[in-house]
């Protein structure tokens, strides 16, 4: 994994016109960069602090892309806006998508349900995993 690496505001790096204000920006911004490196050093992770949470399901669909079994998960976000398809794999390791697979869903309360996955072949059975957002 890469180390953070942050830069700061030097104002001897811009023309002397914007010396003035670069410092003034320099003031708010360099401690800011020192907080986010710290932060990284400490554990934080963008996994453990955005709005998204990874999920697998398996499924299988029919000629039209609708799940031939329903497909539903729990979630542990507020406000689910989207869902992104991540990976796909085959549970016979030979198949494949047919093009970028793209998931429809509905959510009742905290229960993800998905509704259609395009890109998939027919009736083949495949393990998803998802990247729900809030």
């Amino acid at each position: 994994m890469a180390k953070i690496q942050t830069k700061k505001l030097n104002i001897n790096d811009f023309s002397p016109d914007s010396r003035q204000d670069i410092s003034k920006l320099a003031r708010s911004l360099n401690p800011f960069f020192d907080d986010i490196e710290r932060a990284f050093r400490k554990g934080l992770s963008v996994e453990d602090n955005l709005p998204f949470q990874y999920v697998t399901v398996d499924v299988a669909v029919d000629i039209n892309g609708t799940p031939k079994q329903q497909v539903s998960t729990s979630f542990n976000l507020t406000n689910l806006k989207g869902c992104v398809i991540i990976n796909a794999i085959a549970s016979d390791n030979v198949s494949f998508p047919t093009s970028a697979p793209f998931a429809s869903f509905k959510t009742v309360g905290n229960v993800f349900t998905l509704v259609n996955v395009a890109g998939l072949p027919v009736d083949k059975n495949f393990t998803l995993t998802l990247l729900l957002m809030a």
